[in-house]
This record gives structure tokens, sequence and C-alpha cells, in this order.
């Protein structure tokens, strides 16, 4: 089983960048958190998954990251928002790649933006460096997929995966005994440890509501036999201690 970071580019974000058309009401949101610091501060607390930059996540063990790409004139990483720059990312995993052995597991989707656009600006900008990071496996996922055709792309695998969001142990047994589970499949079964949105108004922030998640439900499926884990697990809020969970 490999654990891994939900979001894993959310740790800050950016309001100074829009992906949105100008009387959305998003964009209206990103201009009230960007000149607001009420509204920004509680907008960071319930969309931001992590407080590890992507360096620190991979320096605590996490050995997937789950990022998400949008176009504004560059590629970002994004959580609804813009997060950092995609090269930013590339420069982290870089230097992680750099200074360890483990593989790391990449898996790119497609967020707020057209896919053509973000294919073309990978192809063209962005492809020598991906493909030139030290042990790293980059992976498109069917559902999100961008790079379907992309000849300077052809080297990155894809993953189908089945994703289940959970945020309670109730959830989480019907969920994963309802997979046609497999052990020995290619797709794997992915399991998001993540609260749903509509609690957050019971919490002070994401934050609060994944450290009891982690704490609940971590160990849980640590007990499961080998076998019958899931084969990922992504989680908000990573932590080394996830890890020795």
């Amino acid at each position: 089983m490999l654990i891994g970071t939900h979001n894993s580019s959310a740790y800050q974000l950016d309001f100074k960048v829009s992906f949105w058309k100008p009387f959305s009401k998003w964009n209206f949101l990103r201009l009230a958190a960007r000149w607001l610091p009420c509204v920004g501060s509680r907008v960071k607390a319930l969309t931001c998954n992590q407080s590890l930059d992507i360096l620190g996540q991979l320096r605590a063990g996490a050995r997937i990251l789950d990022l998400y790409l949008s176009f504004a004139g560059q590629l970002y990483c994004s959580h609804t928002f813009a997060s950092i720059p995609f090269q930013s990312a590339l420069n982290q995993i870089s230097a992680f790649g750099n200074e360890c052995s483990d593989n790391i597991m990449i898996l790119l989707c497609v967020d707020y933006e057209n896919q053509s656009t973000i294919t073309l600006e990978l192809e063209e900008k962005l492809a020598p460096k991906l493909l030139a990071v030290k042990n790293v496996v980059w992976f498109w996922q069917p559902k999100h997929a961008v790079f379907v055709d992309s000849p300077a792309l052809k080297h990155l695998d894809s993953i189908q995966l089945d994703w289940f969001n959970v945020d309670n142990v109730t959830d989480f047994l019907g969920k994963f005994n309802e997979q046609k589970y497999d052990a020995a499949a290619e797709h794997g079964l992915c399991c998001i440890l993540t609260p749903q949105a509509d609690k957050g108004l019971l919490y002070e922030s994401l934050r609060a509501m994944a450290a009891e998640l982690n704490a609940t439900m971590l160990p849980l499926i640590a007990r499961l036999p080998a076998a019958s884990r899931p084969k990922y697990v992504l989680v908000d809020y990573f932590s080394s201690e996830c890890v020795l969970v």
C-alpha cells in the first residue's frame, strides 16, 4: 500500500490568479478572498488540504502526489483556486528525486482549464523536464486525461483508479466492500480520506476535521489484512505520523 497526499499543492492559495469568467460566482469569491482578509482566511481554512509544501510532504514519507492542473498564462497547480505554479511543484519534486532513491508516484489531473491548452503547455515547455526527473513515475488518470495523444508525453503511463472518498468508518466499510476488489488488478483501489465540505461549518478548519479523520481511519486501514487494503491511500494534512501508523 502506498500513502500520499490529497490535493498535494493546496498548502497555499494565490487569489491573484483567476481561471474564471469575470462574472462567475467563483471569481467573485476569489476577489472577496483577495481583498477581504476575513474572507480570505476562511476560504483558506476550508480549501487548503496540506500544511507542508511538496518537498516537505515527500520528506515526511508521502510517496504519491495528487496534482490538479489549470492554466492562466502558465500552468498552475490548483484546488478550485490557484495554489502554486506547476514549475514550482516540479522544482520541489526534482529536489527530492535528487536526494532520495525511493520511487515517487505522481498523479496528474485537470482542474479548471481546457485540456488542449494544458497539453500544449506541457509539450512545448515542460515535457523534457518532466521526463528527466529522477526516481519519479508520472501517471495521468483517464478520468481527467490530458495526455492521450501527446507524442511528447508518450512515456507517461496511464493508471485507472477506482476512487472512493470517505470521512467516517461506516462509509469506508460500505464503499470498500462495494468495490470489485482484486489485489492483482492493474487499476488499483484508491481511498481518499477527506472531510466532506458541507461539514465545514461545524469546524474551525479543514485541518481540524482532517486530524480527527486521520486519527480514526488510518489505524483501521492498517489493521486490514494486507491483501485486502486499498492499494493507495491519500490523506489531507499529511505528516510523518501517517506513515508510522
